[in-house]
């Protein structure tokens, strides 16, 4: 089977829509999750490790 890697638009246009429903008033807890939102979750923690590793590794090339 083979994986599908978002891209940084194709994230951000999931999130922009997927927002409301994450950050409503009654915030759901990670067991009251939808499976899509629970894969979008993953996602966006993957994104975001991926994001500091960069900017780390930026920060440290520019100091050199």
């Amino acid at each position: 089977m083979a994986s599908q890697v978002a891209t940084p638009s194709s994230l951000h246009t999931t999130v922009a829509s997927s927002m409301a429903s994450l950050s409503s008033p009654s915030s759901a807890s990670p067991s009251q999750l939808s499976p899509d939102d629970v894969e979008l979750l993953a996602k966006l923690e993957e994104q975001n490790r991926y994001e500091s590793f960069t900017q780390l590794f930026l920060k440290c090339i520019n100091s050199c």
